[in-house]
């Protein structure tokens, strides 16, 4: 998403993106197609070696950018040497706070949600709300044929503890039981240290033949294909925002979310999509039956009405677009 809004913003000005650890897509890194910059700091994840934070010193003082955007908080303290004004995106509501706060002209928060948690950790910061975006106009939205298994999908990392794929499993057993008549079939897109955990209960459930784990795929085969299930279920413990639901959304997809704050936030609280009890399997089970059953023709009108709101507010380019005006402001009462 980031480097999507960098190609925006490249229309009309210089963007550097620098990434401190050893840890990213080298495609997306090589996909700049001369738009924007990206520098690659290397650092071994955890490292404390004092080079790395001189080579990044170095990087910047070359750069000497007007704005420096982080994109994570704790980032300020390796960054007391920094001249150009700093604003941050927080991404989540548990965060990790830095020994400086008060150097963030601005904290930018992608959703309500986080700017409580924001507001709760850091009572003086300056803050302001962004939604994250995607490119609609990659997402394929087509109808989906009737009949046949009912195909749910969940996207996100394999971390359970936060993203709750073993609640969806215990409720996908649940139905297995007690609807034996519901034909429900789960993907499990993206990879992460739960998966081991994740495949043991899918052995343990009896679920072999209901849930596949698909590994990382391309963000291309995920916006053509996505279209083609019934439902996406976000069973998310906490989460800032949920940008796969939106992803959802454009595509014309059914989303059924956790009510937990950032999710809730991105329907409305239940007005372009469905929710449960976070971490409880059987309201999740219930409600998949509930959806299941539902009328297609209903399905079809609030999808319809979703995917117009996620249009008309979640855009890269909308994104992009306040990012620039947080700058603006910044540079405009710069001291």
């Amino acid at each position: 998403m980031l480097l999507d809004i960098c190609r925006v913003q490249s229309a009309h000005h210089e963007v550097h993106v620098v990434v401190v650890n050893a840890q990213y897509d080298a495609e997306l890194a090589r996909s700049s197609a001369g738009q924007y910059t990206v520098h690659c700091m290397d650092r071994p994840v955890g490292s404390r070696n004092p080079w790395y934070l001189a080579k990044l010193a170095a990087r910047l003082n070359r750069l000497r950018p007007d704005i420096l955007h982080l994109h994570q908080l704790s980032l300020m303290n390796a960054l007391h040497f920094a001249g150009a004004p700093v604003v941050a995106t927080v991404h989540d509501t548990r965060f990790d706070l830095p020994r400086n706060p008060n150097r963030f002209r601005c904290v930018i928060c992608i959703s309500e949600a986080v700017e409580r948690a924001v507001r709760g950790a850091l009572p003086n910061a300056v803050t302001k709300i962004i939604y994250n975006g995607v490119r609609a106009a990659d997402i394929a939205n087509r109808p989906r044929s009737a009949g046949g298994e009912f195909r749910i999908v969940q996207i996100s990392r394999l971390v359970h503890e936060k993203k709750g794929q073993d609640v969806l499993l215990r409720a996908l057993k649940h139905v297995q039981t007690h609807h034996g008549e519901l034909h429900i079939k789960l993907d499990l897109i993206g990879g992460g240290p739960s998966l081991a955990f994740l495949r043991e209960m899918v052995a343990e459930f009896d679920l072999v033949e209901q849930v596949e784990f698909l590994g990382e795929v391309s963000r291309a085969d995920i916006y053509s294909q996505l279209c083609g299930y019934e439902l996406l279920v976000q069973p998310s413990r906490y989460e800032g925002f949920g940008l796969t639901i939106i992803e959802a959304m454009m595509a014309g997809v059914p989303v059924l979310v956790s009510n937990i704050e950032g999710p809730l936030e991105v329907i409305q609280g239940g007005g372009y999509g469905d929710y449960f009890v976070s971490g409880d399997a059987i309201d999740l089970a219930n409600k998949l039956v509930e959806f299941a059953q539902r009328a297609a023709r209903d399905r079809v009108l609030r999808c319809e009405e979703a995917r117009r709101y996620a249009l008309e507010n979640f855009d890269i380019g909308l994104t992009a677009e306040r990012y620039c005006a947080v700058y603006d402001d910044v540079l405009a009462t710069r001291v």
